[in-house]
């Protein structure tokens, strides 16, 4: 069936680079490394270098992904996506001022794709360059309302940046999303908590509760908003819950003796 393809419609590249895809998808990366490099070695070509470096990135072989892609750089190919794949690399392997130059080259490539600006915006991050993240990621939140990892990106940048009032505002853009990650949503209520938001924190943890497993630190945050928004017996529920699911929770245990304290009956 390649063949025909190949024969018919003249893209022997794009046949030959699914071949080394369904190696991948099936998990056989030694078959999938040794396709691709095959490949470059009879004819360079930008797909046969992004499969190369995508193998080796699974393989968790960074500093060969690192080559593969430098040496497409190298051969000419002013790709984003190679762009993008040497920041992520880069990234990983603890190299920030690298990565955000890839990636803003990546975004100089492709300065209308959110994936790119959200990549570029985290290794501003990285970086410890706030300012500079939060303009591409208000960039990014422009093209993609709906995006849940720009927004939560941006509440970051804006927590860090210590803009309270915008962060805020973006506490209530990620009320209305959908957000079906369990980590996002512990993210987000830690950060309502933050900001002295407890009723929205309490709907974020509950909804990590429900997405991710039963977490003894979400629960007892859970029950410390309670706390603070003055339902002791909620609290108390929440603490014990957390206790029970962890008994070494000292926190908890420390915060439902000082509950208990001072919601005692005071004695005649």
């Amino acid at each position: 069936f390649t063949t025909v393809i190949v024969d018919s419609w003249g893209f022997e590249n794009r046949a030959l680079h699914h071949i080394g895809q369904c190696y991948i998808a099936m998990g056989k990366l030694q078959e999938a490394e040794a396709w691709y490099e095959a490949l470059l070695g009879e004819k360079p070509d930008l797909l046969y270098f992004k499969g190369l470096a995508q193998c080796r990135i699974l393989k968790e072989d960074l500093e060969g992904a690192r080559q593969v892609l430098e040496s497409a750089v190298a051969g000419g190919y002013e790709d984003a996506v190679v762009h993008f794949q040497l920041g992520e690399v880069w990234r990983d392997m603890g190299n920030f001022a690298e990565s955000v130059r890839c990636f803003a080259k990546a975004a100089e490539l492709a300065p209308a794709n959110v994936d790119v600006l959200n990549g570029y915006a985290h290794a501003l991050m990285a970086a410890g360059q706030y300012e500079e993240a939060t303009e591409a990621l208000n960039k990014a939140h422009a093209l993609a309302p709906s995006h849940v990892g720009v927004a939560v990106g941006l509440l970051r940048a804006y927590l860090q940046l210590e803009r309270p009032d915008e962060a805020r505002a973006m506490v209530e853009v990620l009320s209305a999303l959908d957000i079906a990650n369990a980590q996002a949503n512990r993210e987000v209520g830690d950060a309502c908590v933050r900001l002295g938001l407890h009723t929205h924190a309490i709907a974020f943890y509950e909804k990590a509760l429900v997405l991710g497993p039963p977490e003894a630190r979400v629960l007892g945050n859970i029950a410390s908003c309670y706390a603070h928004l003055g339902h002791a017996e909620a609290a108390r529920l929440g603490y014990k819950a957390a206790l029970e699911l962890d008994p070494s929770y000292e926190l908890a245990r420390r915060n439902l003796a000082v509950l208990n304290r001072l919601t005692a009956p005071v004695k005649a």
